[in-house]
């Protein structure tokens, strides 16, 4: 049951919001969606299927009642936590399609000492290196990265060579591949994250740096890029908070300037409330501003009432903030009749799951791993 691969993009996925999506700064950023734009996403989502229990040998679908389908995953995940995963797979199996494929997504073993390498693939690299560094010809050294994407050495010089050439945002994109194949990498990690940071990204360097400790939290180096992912996130809150502040007072400049030359009009009356508003809006902080905002989505999108399956999410949510030491907000989650795949959170500890969330992952513990990316609790 276990595909290691979709867990690792999910839990990257949850730790994300869990740490920044309740930035209240990031959600003034992103305002509520208009029932135009919600009526266009779901004509386009794509109905689930699920496997007719009652036929195995049949090849056709059925949909299924989510209420029916949310408590059988209740007791399907039962019955795999007490241990007992054949009855816990049969239960998955009838609400959940078979995979089209199954490809081995392990990541290969890492390659740091060119000597580890075959000799006739230390002479590819040997050429590879003199074709980039002579010919100013990537071309060689791209085909070597490709067909040896073990070796670490190769993409770190390809990234090099081209945030030489000024080509920064190849570089980036090579290092972000590079990282997401061999994320146990130290050496592939660090490049991406100095890149990221030198570009001023600071969020992305964090979540980079938060990633490494993530897929390899034993890793000696781990407590070292914890370090390094809140430096980051740091520096890019107070980066929005200072533009934030900056465009406020400018505001705010601009309407008592205004008041002034207009002449009909009391400046300073104007630049006090202006002043009131703005501290007002402060004062709210996330809670404040996470509460409006999920009362805004709440009579817009369509909630499941069923208490059972908001306790089944509210237990995994709470588990994880509490795993992720997010105390500092009382969270309230709601359930969205939306057959996507998707979760959302806004500031104060709101959170939006839709029941395509529970529907398409296979236990708790993957909807935990969505939660992780898309909440960063």
């Amino acid at each position: 049951m276990k595909r290691t691969h979709k867990l690792f993009i999910l839990t990257l996925l949850l730790v994300i919001l869990l740490k920044i999506g309740f930035s209240w700064q990031i959600a003034i950023a992103n305002p509520t969606p208009t029932n135009q734009q919600q009526e266009t996403t779901t004509e386009t989502e794509t109905e689930p299927t699920i496997i007719n229990s009652d036929d195995s040998d049949s090849d056709s679908t059925a949909e299924t009642e989510p209420e029916d389908a949310y408590e059988t995953l209740i007791k399907a995940d039962f019955f795999y936590e007490q241990g007992d995963r054949e009855a816990a797979e049969e239960l998955y199996r009838k609400v959940k399609a078979p995979f089209e494929s199954h490809q081995n997504t392990m990541f290969p073993d890492l390659i740091n000492n060119v000597e580890q390498l075959p000799t006739e693939i230390q002479t590819q690299w040997e050429e590879a290196k003199k074709a980039a560094d002579k010919n100013d010809n990537l071309e060689m050294l791209q085909e070597f990265v490709a067909q040896n994407p073990e070796f670490v050495p190769s993409h770190l010089l390809l990234a090099e060579t081209l945030q030489k050439k000024k080509k920064k945002k190849e570089a980036l994109q090579v290092l972000e591949k590079a990282a997401s194949i061999l994320p146990d990498s130290v050496e592939i990690v660090e490049a991406h994250v100095k890149a990221l940071r030198k570009e001023k990204d600071y969020l992305q360097a964090s979540i980079a740096a938060r990633q490494f400790v993530l897929v390899n939290p034993d890793h000696p180096e781990a407590e070292k890029f914890l370090e390094i992912a809140d430096d980051n996130f740091d520096k890019f809150q107070g980066r929005i908070k200072g533009q934030m502040v900056g465009k406020g007072l400018f505001g705010t400049a601009i309407r008592v300037g205004g008041c002034a030359l207009i002449g009909n009009c009391n400046v300073v009356g104007t630049a006090v409330g202006e002043t009131l508003k703005m501290g007002s809006l402060m004062l709210q902080g996330e809670s404040g501003l996470g509460s409006r905002a999920a009362d805004a989505y709440k009579k817009k999108l369509s909630l499941v009432e069923d208490e059972e399956v908001v306790e089944y999410v509210t237990k995994i949510g709470n588990s994880i903030a509490e795993l992720m030491g997010r105390d500092d907000f009382e969270y309230e989650f709601y359930v969205v009749r939306d057959k996507s795949l998707n979760a959302f959170a806004l500031p104060g500890g709101k959170v939006f799951v839709n029941t395509g969330s529970i529907l398409n992952t296979n236990s708790e513990a993957e909807l935990a791993g969505l939660l992780t990316v898309r909440k960063k609790l």
